[in-house]
């Protein structure tokens, strides 16, 4: 599948992660519950799709006026800082920034940003939130197909 082709596909994706993490109950505007989606990046914040993905999947996110939406968006950039190094670095960057704050979905852009999300699962989302990834790019980019554990989108 061609980056054009995927980006064109990530309203549908996100759309469908979110109805199966959550069926919101029938309730009034008051008691309407946020929800918190992050999206983690392979790449770095510059990177030419990264502005057309996070467009198209807060477009998506937003058709719904029944349900409110906060999109946080963090960049692991592993193409240009050692895997380990980053991922660490990501890592306890998240810890602090979201602390308190209960993340509903996760959406793993890339094979790099899956890995993350698989390595640092239960220590940075306690709450076990849905995990999003696209398995077809996802197995693509891999050697070998991540086993992906209950709660994942594939």
């Amino acid at each position: 599948m061609t980056r054009p082709a995927l980006v064109r596909l990530w309203p549908a994706i996100a759309l469908v992660f979110l109805a199966s993490a959550w069926t919101p109950p029938a309730v009034s505007a008051q008691e309407r519950a946020r929800r918190t989606v992050l999206a983690i990046h392979w790449g770095p914040d510059d990177y030419p799709t990264a502005a057309v993905v996070n467009a198209s999947i807060q477009r998506a996110l937003r058709s719904d006026p029944n349900i409110q939406i906060d999109y946080f968006v963090e960049y692991l950039a592993s193409d240009a800082f050692a895997a380990d190094a980053v991922s660490l670095a990501l890592a306890n960057y998240i810890r602090e920034k979201y602390r308190g704050r209960h993340v509903d979905v996760v959406i793993a852009i890339a094979d790099p940003a899956l890995r993350f999300v698989l390595d640092h699962r239960d220590e940075l989302f306690p709450d076990d939130p849905h995990i999003a990834a696209n398995r077809r790019v996802t197995i693509t980019l891999m050697r070998e197909e991540p086993t992906l554990p209950p709660g994942f989108t594939p």
